[in-house]
């Protein structure tokens, strides 16, 4: 898909050649990572992680005395923007994905991924970007730029809005901000590790097919129904990931109310009874 006195290099191909973003190839491969990346958010969304202290109780042999040691915490793990909350929603750019909420509906910017609490009055936007490696940093200061007045205007309508940015290369390389991103969404150890690479393989797996057909300008019928495929495979996941999300909850749940139970029987009794 050259043009006419250009070079066809690897930058111009996988980001900036207008026979590609024409047809949407580009797209195409921007809403693959966004598919991926929108799949995991949605699994940790809700997941609450308490930071509280215990104090050990000292008694002496035959329980004359006890005295009280220091506190221990229970839980050091580090206070996510997702914690103290569990009626986070998830919505995405994507066809079969939740629609955004009336209040960002309305104005004329469309972020990736949205995580909104109605209780809680807070608004998580995320933008992701595939540039081109050497135009990361670009495409970052570009985005960040782009959404001050939208959070100007959240702020004015009561709602405490923050905008996460994610850079993912064209060629597989992860950006530090999507690292930052999983990080404050309380997604760590192995599984952000698997999140960053599957992100990673998304992006170069698409990309590989785009350059592998970069000289040719139209697309056949059996590539065509190759995408269409590939598409009703996410669609496919993406149910599975709800079914996998509602047992979940149903876990959790079960899980409270046995913690409900140990600490005070009788009063989850009474509960239970009502």
């Amino acid at each position: 898909m050259k043009a006419q006195g250009s070079r066809q290099t690897t930058e111009h191909v996988l980001s900036s050649c207008k026979v590609a973003l024409s047809q949407g190839r580009n797209t195409w491969r921007h809403n693959r990572v966004l598919q991926e990346l929108a799949s995991v958010i949605s699994t940790a969304k809700g997941e609450i992680h308490p930071s509280s202290t215990s104090s050990t109780v000292f008694t002496t042999e035959g329980g004359v005395k006890k005295w009280h040691g220091g506190s221990i915490p229970i839980n050091t793990h580090r206070k996510g923007l997702l914690d103290g909350c569990d009626d986070w929603v998830v919505s995405a750019d994507l066809p079969e994905w939740e629609r955004h909420p009336d209040v960002i509906r309305k104005t004329a910017l469309r972020p990736d991924i949205v995580i909104h609490s109605a209780s809680t009055q807070q608004i998580i936007m995320v933008k992701l970007t595939v540039p081109y490696e050497s135009r990361m940093e670009e495409a970052h200061s570009f985005k960040d730029g782009k959404y001050l007045d939208l959070k100007k205007e959240l702020k004015t309508d009561g709602y405490e809005a923050k905008v996460m940015q994610v850079e993912i290369g064209t060629r597989g390389f992860v950006g530090s901000s999507a690292y930052g991103l999983f990080s404050k969404l309380s997604i760590g150890g192995n599984k952000r590790t698997k999140a960053l690479r599957l992100l990673a393989e998304t992006a170069e797996n698409s990309s590989r097919w785009i350059w592998s057909r970069r000289n040719e300008r139209l697309l056949g019928f059996w590539q065509t129904n190759g995408l269409l495929v590939i598409w009703r495979q996410l669609k496919a996941r993406h149910s599975a990931l709800s079914r996998a999300e509602s047992a979940r909850k149903k876990r959790s749940q079960k899980r409270k109310n046995q913690e409900r139970f140990i600490r005070d029987p009788f009063q989850f009794s009474r509960q239970w009874r009502r």
